[in-house]
């Protein structure tokens, strides 16, 4: 799956109950990162680390994300592409390192 496949399929899922749209995704995106602080605070506590509960915050992570970006007629795809290009790093070199997976 791409980043625009992604976009695609969970478009029709947004909704935006304030009238200025990037607050909904903003604070979704917040309460989702503090969701995962929660979940390593756990693991730091000994109290174990459930991956199935954090692999589902990071999903909710990447789709406020998404919604934000929608917002700002940004792509996911773009974004990580100049993410990539800040850490001085190009899409070639990630596609040697891992060619099995679509960014």
């Amino acid at each position: 799956m791409t980043f625009g496949d992604y976009s695609n399929l969970v478009r029709e899922t947004i909704t935006h109950p304030f009238e200025d749209e990037v607050i909904y995704p903003s604070l979704g995106l917040s309460e989702a990162t503090g969701k995962i602080a929660k979940e390593v605070r756990k693991m730091v506590d000994d109290e174990g680390l459930d991956i199935l509960q954090l692999m589902e915050n990071l999903g909710d992570v990447l789709y406020y994300a998404n919604v934000l970006a929608e917002d700002l007629e940004l792509s996911l795809a773009d974004i990580a592409e100049r993410n990539v290009e800040s850490l001085g790093l190009s899409l070639k070199d990630i596609k040697e390192n891992d060619d099995t997976q679509s960014l």
